[in-house]
């Protein structure tokens, strides 16, 4: 897919996810592998509500900014999984609370049929510093065998083909957590 169009989307996904409350107005990052081994990712600091097109970091995954702002503090988390799965087309890392709120407590695990069919198996890693090296390699490694892993306590990192798969890994697994909090508070009050 050529560039001008994948930077659209990639603005256009960051707004929806923001007005479904699956980012928050700083939080979360989307990222798309382009052709020529460099990716094009969203800007750290920036409203996640109103990105444009021109808003897009494009860069190596080397780290090496080839245009833009200063890239996502994760861009070694969205470069690790490039490298490590060829399969990885687009990467969602986003923050859903009802996801984030149980992988406190609990394991997050599909109990629906949309999220065994949309994600598969769900991984969980425990807590490490946003942005470190030991985060990316840590998720690029459950990236090969995974398309959705949860941060404890951070976020869901969703990895697709494109970034329509990731969308819907991303939001299959906010819908299958909030059923696992129903059904966990019914068996709570029988």
């Amino acid at each position: 897919m050529r560039e001008r169009v994948l930077r659209r989307q990639i603005a256009e996904t960051m707004g929806r996810l923001y007005s479904r409350g699956l980012v928050s107005a700083r939080g979360g990052n989307i990222s798309c592998r382009l052709d020529d081994g460099t990716m094009l990712i969203t800007p750290t600091g920036s409203f996640k509500g109103e990105l444009s097109p021109s808003d897009i970091v494009k860069m190596r995954l080397t780290g090496e900014v080839l245009s833009g702002g200063s890239p996502s503090i994760e861009w070694r988390m969205h470069a690790g999984i490039y490298l490590r799965s060829g399969a990885a087309g687009a990467v969602i890392h986003s923050h859903p609370p009802f996801t984030t709120g149980l992988s406190i407590s609990l394991t997050v695990r599909p109990v629906t049929d949309e999220c065994r069919l949309i994600a598969g198996e769900i991984a969980t890693l425990p807590r490490m510093e946003p942005g470190s090296e030991r985060l990316a390699r840590a998720v690029s490694g459950k990236a090969k065998t995974h398309r959705a892993i949860v941060l404890r306590g951070h976020g869901l990192v969703a990895v697709g083909r494109n970034l329509e798969e990731a969308e819907a890994i991303t939001e299959a697994v906010e819908e299958n957590s909030k059923v696992l909090l129903i059904a966990r508070l019914a068996r709570l009050q029988s």
